[in-house]
């Protein structure tokens, strides 16, 4: 591969240096999350780097030193089914795949032994997740369980390293589904936003609380409703300080639960140890967001679902949260509803010409899902996926009172996500953390330059049109253009695109799908942290329509 060089001026003219290519061979887009930075618990500096996919014999697991050279590559044995997240506790690394009803969960030391396999039964309507511990190196797993008759709710297990149970505790409504939309660790709690409906699972009616568990022994110290007959707040970032307050935020729905497609708006709030509420700020898209917006003479695509990367504490004592919104649309089963309607009328023709309008969406979805890697859940041809839309990234900064101060818009293309079931009918906020976990989100981090202490951005459009990284430092109140570091003069990348990527709102993803006539096209890109002021970059190359090609990763330096 040519070297590169290209130039990014930033506020401060970083440059960007010539980087050489490091090759794996035989990539399998299926189940690849991407490259994954490794970070020192305490430190938070990169000490290693790993990645993750299906292979012939099973999952491959590669490790990798901060140098990129390959230190170990372990085989877990892998059924037929879904490789799902993995997550890293300061000492090791957790992975979990799913196949109809069943978990299997490894730990991987940073040498490569395995040091512990378990496999759980789960309700496969459901969900499982994991995450570590803040506290000590162990894991937590949170899987979905069936009730008698028509309920359903979830179990919670604490583990060592070797995937032994320290606690664990199952709650199961008498009746009604009760599912988690997020969860997370911090010092000496555990805080779990639950849902629970009584018609059916995946119902957008239902009362939404956040429960929180004793770390040390799996103990309920509270349970706090988010609806307060009014609103219903929808956590989807949560922090725990060493006081046991959760701050928390997300989007809210007027209402109990989630009636309508759209949020109608964001909140912040803190929530103290015993449960009670301290602060909070809601804000309405059109009252809040857009009107502090149109002080920055810029806008967003009206109201949204949104999904907040990173909540951080400012050195001023306020907060900075860091989101990106997005649509979800549920395709083409209608198509298919009506064809059955049609038949059961006895309208054979209709019927028909419906089934097969139906059946060519669903290839060209199947199409561009293979081709480009963006999908979860088990892509099928002649199934109708839900198209999540990653659409506007936002910049929201408060003050110690929660209040709104500035709200900074990142221009950046949209990039369109496929799920298949398990995941079709997953809600909102899961469903889009499942996303993000797969790295088809754009935000990829933020950090603080050293010299100006201002923050930059960075995020990934490695999958559109014209693949490139954009980085920005993050001015308040502003719509910010970030400089765009291409990659579509590399000479592995054959698509014949333009220069720019610039998709109008709502515009269908085929600008960076499979239309070219050339053999070779980027998959499953993405940039990741690097130490000494550097980013490491990478994407898959492969055959136009093949589910195999070379991982290629390099770093570039932003000195």
């Amino acid at each position: 591969m040519k070297n590169l060089l290209l130039t990014v001026s930033l506020l401060l003219a970083f440059l960007f240096s010539k980087a050489q290519t490091v090759d794996i061979p035989e990539v399998d887009i299926n189940g690849f999350k991407g490259v994954k930075s490794i970070l020192d618990k305490t430190t938070q500096e990169v000490i290693g780097y790993y990645t993750y996919y299906f292979s012939a014999d099973g999952m491959k697991v590669t490790l990798m030193d901060t140098e990129l050279t390959i230190t170990n590559e372990v085989i877990l044995e892998l059924a037929s089914g879904e490789i799902g997240e993995a997550v890293y506790n300061g000492s090791s690394l957790c992975f979990i795949s799913t196949s109809y009803g069943t978990a299997y969960i490894y730990t991987v030391s940073l040498e490569g032994e395995v040091l512990g396999e378990k496999v759980m039964m789960y309700d496969h309507t459901g969900d499982a997740l994991i995450f570590p511990s803040e506290i000590d190196s162990e894991f937590y797993l949170i899987i979905s369980q069936k009730g008698a008759k028509k309920s359903a709710g979830y179990k919670v297990t604490k583990m060592n390293e070797s995937l032994e149970t320290t606690w664990e505790k199952e709650y199961m409504p008498p009746k009604g589904y009760l599912s988690v939309e997020s969860a997370e660790s911090g010092f000496d709690r555990v805080a779990v936003v639950q849902t629970v409906t009584m018609k059916k699972k995946g119902s957008k009616k239902g009362d939404t609380q956040l429960i929180c568990f004793d770390a040390e022994n799996g103990d309920e110290l509270f349970i706090t409703p988010l609806f307060d007959e009014v609103m219903t707040s929808k956590p989807s970032q949560m922090v725990i300080d060493e006081e046991g307050v959760i701050t928390t935020a997300g989007e809210f729905y007027s209402g109990k639960g989630t009636n309508n497609v759209n949020s109608d708006g964001v909140f912040v709030s803190k929530i103290d140890a015993s449960g009670e509420e301290l602060l909070q700020n809601r804000m309405t898209w059109k009252e809040g967001i857009q009107k502090q917006m149109k002080r920055g003479k810029f806008s967003t695509m009206g109201t949204n679902k949104v999904l907040f990367h990173d909540l951080v504490r400012s050195e001023d004592g306020g907060y900075q949260l860091v989101g990106e919104t997005f649509s979800k649309k549920i395709t083409l089963g209608e198509s298919n509803k009506l064809a059955m309607v049609a038949a059961l009328a006895g309208q054979d023709a209709l019927a028909d010409g419906l089934s097969t309008v139906g059946a060519a969406v669903n290839l060209k979805n199947f199409i561009i899902a293979m081709s480009t890697g963006r999908y979860i859940g088990l892509a099928m041809v002649d199934h109708a996926p839900t198209i999540m839309t990653v659409q506007d990234m936002l910049v929201l900064d408060f003050d110690e009172e929660l209040e709104l101060q500035a709200v900074t818009k990142i221009d950046k293309p949209y990039t369109k996500v496929y799920a298949y079931p398990p995941h079709r009918y997953t809600a909102g906020l899961r469903l889009s953390k499942m996303v993000a976990a797969a790295g088809f989100f754009d935000y990829s981090f933020t950090k603080t330059n050293n010299d100006t202490g201002e923050q930059i951005l960075v995020y990934s459009a490695m999958n559109s049109k014209i693949p490139h990284i954009g980085i920005t430092n993050i001015e308040k109140g502003a719509d910010v253009t970030p400089k765009k570091l291409e990659f579509d003069n590399l000479q592995q990348y054959a698509t014949g695109a333009g220069k720019e990527n610039e998709e109008s709102e709502g515009e269908e993803d085929s600008k960076d799908s499979e239309e070219s006539d050339n053999s070779l096209k980027i998959s499953n890109g993405g940039v990741t942290k690097a130490n000494e002021g550097k980013v490491l970059v990478y994407y898959v190359e492969k055959e136009k329509k093949a589910t195999k090609g070379t991982l290629k990763m390099w770093f570039e330096s932003l000195d």
